[in-house]
């Protein structure tokens, strides 16, 4: 599971980032297989303060537009409470399906039961749902990043750059979310490859730029000796290097990010960022209406398949390839 300079992506945990979806048999209404019948898709997303929803949002808007179905979005403006209201509307509004981009991957469970009761089509779009990994029970499936794979790729990045060993501080997504955790865990596990290296502190930036700035900034006065950060998500990264720099320490941290933001890009061009991992959002977002139009016209009825989003590894010998496709 930001914009302007606050949120991004989840990416995000904004953030999710390709390729995608699905597998099984329709969970939709007897008449939703008439492919002449007109659609209605609702999409309940985690808000347009996050820049990386804005690119959910316009990747599910255009594939809407080219397969000829009506797309209700609904905005949560990042509270939980309002996306279990937003999804129970969408469900009394009886629309053909539902596409879930989560607040809270635990709060919103009940809701999206609630839909697959009354025989909607689901399926989630870079958050997963309550402990899913991937594609939640009974849904038309989960598209989105490879939050582990994310992980792994910076994990295996940082025991590169620390071949000695050194401290590590963790930046992480939102509390809530299991896309946080699994970037979280997936890069921590790569680091069994060196003891050497020890995660010293971890603290939530909430895909925020200026509370990931807060963090860095409190983080570096009880460890002024760190050697790497890890901020999974490029806006969280952008506010550690803000922080490191008013610190001094420009060069002497090694940062990286997630998500292949604009800013994430430019980042790693100018060598304030080491690294980062690039995956679209505008593509996913395509991707999850395609899928869900296919089971609803019967052209493909598979179920709880797990598709990801291709994912780069961006840094210096690459970046020139990357510094145009930032979405935002």
């Amino acid at each position: 599971m930001k914009i302007r300079t606050r949120h991004s992506v989840v990416a995000v945990a904004l953030i999710s980032a390709g390729a995608l979806f699905l597998s099984g048999c329709s969970a939709g209404p007897a008449d939703s297989a008439n492919s002449d019948k007109p659609l209605t898709i609702g999409a309940s997303v985690l808000g347009t303060e996050f820049p990386a929803v804005v690119a959910l949002d316009k990747g599910m808007q255009e594939e809407a537009r080219k397969l000829g179905v009506k797309l209700v979005i609904a905005d949560a403006g990042g509270q939980a409470s309002k996306q279990t209201n937003d999804v129970s509307d969408l469900v009394s509004q009886g629309v053909d399906g539902i596409v879930i981009n989560a607040v809270d991957s635990s709060a919103i469970v009940a809701s999206a039961q609630a839909a697959l009761a009354a025989k909607i089509p689901l399926a989630s779009a870079f958050t997963t749902l309550g402990t899913a990994t991937c594609a939640y029970s009974g849904s038309v499936g989960h598209v989105g990043f490879n939050e582990q794979g994310w992980a792994k790729l910076q994990g295996q990045e940082a025991v590169k750059i620390l071949p000695n060993g050194g401290n590590v501080a963790i930046i992480d997504g939102a509390a809530g979310l299991q896309s946080s955790k699994l970037r979280h865990d997936g890069f921590v596990k790569e680091l069994e490859a060196n003891p050497a290296i020890k995660v010293v502190a971890s603290q939530p930036g909430n895909f925020d730029r200026t509370t990931a700035l807060t963090a860095m900034e409190n983080i570096l006065q009880a460890h002024p000796d760190l050697s790497l950060v890890y901020a999974p998500d490029d806006n969280m990264a952008v506010g550690v290097i803000q922080a490191i720099k008013a610190a001094g320490k420009t060069g002497k941290i090694q940062v990286l990010g997630i998500g292949g933001s604009k800013d994430g890009l430019k980042a790693v061009q100018a060598g304030t960022m080491h690294s980062t991992v690039f995956s679209s959002l505008e593509q996913g977002g395509r991707q999850v209406i395609d899928a869900m139009v296919a089971n609803l016209r019967g052209t493909d009825k598979k179920m709880e398949q797990c598709i990801n989003v291709p994912q780069t590894l961006v840094d210096s010998s690459n970046i020139d390839k990357f510094m145009d496709k930032g979405e935002y």
